[in-house]
């Protein structure tokens, strides 16, 4: 009976694992056909908040397979859209800076590519790493001035969730209350109602603040009532966690028992075990003074889940060692990649320049057997000048660009400067030149009349 009943379990768990696999499959292949940039990027976006996605560890995984196939495909966007992903991963894991360096990556890459949509979600993401209420807005800011700039309302929605977050968190209430109301009425019109129990107990911990208890509480309820409907056990876990605390807060301390026990419970079935962490701390320090046993089995189950998040050994530290691994070998091949190119570059400056001096060359042996006309001179004259200039133009381009950081008036100053430099130079070469042919023209009509009147003494 036990054989079958393992048996029964490994099919279950085999059928779950493969469907899931193949679901990832059909996701990456989607985005392999898609070609419109803003397009790819809602695909992309929309999948990663899908409830069955909903652990930061297998978004994590999903992300490494789509930031594989960038690799193979050269897809800077997918790539992009990876590292962003990934970067959360790492901060939810503790490591910040990492996480922070990651995510930077990504912003360098959606400025290389110019797309603004993919600018403003990797925007909302970087105010994720900044504890400072300035620097997070700032961000939040830039990608909302995109978002109607471009006239999106898929990335105004995600960065109305965060700002109505940043400014509840930082007791900013009537705000976060603006904020939260644009979110609700934005979810309602596209009908992304995957995160709705999230902006319901949004409005509840706004009216938890405005001490407006009835309201709190029926938003609680329609946050609980959200998550069961759209089976998401991560949003319930916390529904009933903020729900358990607001019953403390309030001296309700059966209800808050209750509600801390469910959340324990789902968070136990879902992929989020830490999540039950709060709900045991909570429970801990109401059982500490009334039942030993119980504080002792919630102190257990608090020892038990920091142990998880702290052990190194386990399944989360074994992916972030991956994903290091591969983001190393994608910066070495990036650094040859580059090394490369630049080889090419200089063996394509040394071909012009050696270029330019062939054409010198040909044109002052030409100029004294072959040219004898000033006008001829001047034509080649002002050839020669436009080569030269376009080349340095070319060859210092980089460098201009660095210097006044892409600033069209300093690089229109720079290039004046470039050809108020060349311009005095090209008319003393041709002074001189154009000096050259007059004497050299003299001295053929010189010979020409000499050799005439020897040939009429002849005569």
């Amino acid at each position: 009976m036990k054989k079958k009943y393992l048996l029964l379990c490994f099919i279950v768990c085999s059928n779950y694992m493969f469907a899931q696999q193949n679901n990832v499959d059909n996701f990456i292949n989607k985005v392999k056909l898609e070609i419109n940039s803003d397009k790819k990027i809602d695909l992309i976006v929309s999948y990663f908040s899908l409830p069955s996605n909903e652990s930061e560890f297998v978004k994590a995984q999903i992300a490494q397979k789509l930031l594989k196939y960038s690799y193979t495909n050269k897809d800077k966007i997918s790539e992009a859209l990876s590292l962003n992903e990934i970067s959360y991963f790492y901060m939810a894991s503790n490591k910040r800076s990492e996480g922070l360096a990651i995510c930077l990556k990504a912003l360098k890459i959606a400025e290389k590519v110019e797309n603004e949509k993919l600018i403003g979600y990797i925007n909302v993401k970087l105010s994720f790493f900044y504890e400072d209420f300035n620097k997070s807005y700032s961000f939040l800011k830039k990608s909302l001035n995109i978002a109607n700039r471009i006239k999106d309302d898929n990335l105004k929605l995600e960065t109305y969730k965060k700002l109505s977050e940043l400014f509840l968190q930082n007791n900013k209430i009537n705000q976060s209350l603006q904020f939260t109301q644009k979110e609700y009425e934005l979810t309602l019109k596209l009908k992304k109602l995957q995160e709705i129990g999230y902006t319901y107990l949004g409005f509840a911990e706004i009216h938890r603040s405005l001490k407006n208890k009835e309201l709190a509480l029926s938003y609680y309820n329609m946050a609980i009532s959200c998550s069961k409907k759209m089976n998401s056990k991560r949003q319930l876990g916390w529904s009933y966690n903020f729900k358990s605390s607001f019953f403390l807060e309030n001296n309700e301390l059966d209800s808050a028992k209750v509600y801390a026990q469910k959340s324990i419970a789902t968070f136990e079935k879902s992929v989020e075990k830490t999540g039950s962490l709060p709900s045991a701390s909570i429970l801990l320090n109401m059982y500490r003074k009334e039942n030993i046993d119980s504080a002792f089995k919630y102190s257990e189950k608090l020892r038990i889940g920091t142990l998880s998040l702290l052990t190194e050994n386990n399944p989360t530290d074994n992916l972030k060692l991956k994903l290091d691994e591969e983001l190393r070998q994608k910066s070495i091949n990036d650094k040859n990649e580059k090394l490369e190119e630049e080889k090419k570059q200089n063996l394509q400056y040394i071909f012009i320049a050696f270029g330019i001096l062939t054409l010198i060359v040909l044109i002052l042996l030409l100029s004294r057997s072959f040219i004898t006309n000033t006008k001829l001179i001047k034509f080649f004259g002002v050839i020669g000048l436009l080569i030269v200039f376009e080349f340095l133009n070319l060859l210092l381009h980089p460098f201009l660009e660095k210097v006044t950081h892409h600033s069209p008036i300093l690089m229109l100053v720079a290039l004046v400067v470039i050809a108020a430099l060349l311009v005095p130079l090209h008319h003393k070469v041709e002074h001189w030149a154009t000096t050259k042919l007059i004497e050299k023209n003299k001295k053929i009509r010189l010979a020409n009349a000499e050799q005439t009147i020897e040939q009429l003494n002849k005569k």
